[in-house]
C-alpha cells in the first residue's frame, strides 16, 4: 500500500513575491470659485395636499368616562348593600331580594353596557381616544367589581 500524497497547503497560490498595487494620485489641485451666480431652485408646480383634519371634540370619550366611572360605583355600592339586605343576619335568616335594588342593579349594568359602546365609538373615531379607553378599562372591570363588593357584603353578614 502506499501513501498518498499530502494535501496542498491553503492560503493564496504562489506567485511572484511582490505584486505592487495601484497607486494614489497626488493631491488634486484646489478648485476656483464658481465662476457662475447661483440659479433659483423652483420644483414642479404641484397643488398642496389635503387639508390636516380638523381636532374632533373630546366629548364623547369624556362622556364614556363618566357613564362607566358613576356606574361602575354604583353598581358595587348596590351589591354590597343587596348582599347585607339579602342574607341578612344569622339570627333574622335570608330576606327576599327588594324588587328596586334589582331595578336599579339592572339600570346600572345597562347604563355600563352603553358606557362601554361609547368609548369603543370614541376610541375608533378618535373622539376623544385616552378618556374612552379609560372608560373601556372601567367599563370592564366594573361587574368584577361589583362582585368583589357583593363578596364582601356578603362576608359582613357572617
Amino acid at each position: 500500500m502506499t501513501t498518498p500524497p499530502p494535501p496542498p497547503p491553503y492560503g493564496p497560490p504562489p506567485g511572484p513575491p511582490h505584486q505592487p498595487g495601484y497607486q494614489q494620485p497626488g493631491p488634486y489641485p484646489q478648485a476656483g470659485p464658481y465662476p457662475y451666480p447661483p440659479q433659483p431652485q423652483q420644483g414642479p408646480d404641484v397643488p398642496p395636499g389635503p387639508p390636516a383634519p380638523p381636532r374632533r371634540s373630546s366629548a364623547l370619550g369624556v362622556t364614556s368616562l363618566i357613564i362607566t366611572i358613576a356606574m361602575t360605583v354604583l353598581t358595587s355600592i348596590l351589591a354590597f348593600w343587596l348582599a347585607v339586605v339579602t342574607i341578612g343576619t344569622a339570627a333574622s335568616g335570608p330576606k327576599p331580594v327588594p324588587p328596586i335594588g334589582v331595578g336599579v342593579m339592572v339600570g346600572g349594568i345597562v347604563l355600563v353596557i352603553i358606557g362601554l359602546v361609547l368609548a369603543i365609538v370614541a376610541i375608533a373615531t378618535r373622539r376623544g381616544r385616552a378618556p374612552g379607553i379609560a372608560g373601556l378599562i372601567i367599563g370592564l372591570l366594573s361587574w368584577p367589581l361589583a362582585s368583589v363588593a357583593g363578596l364582601f357584603g356578603y362576608l359582613t353578614t357572617l
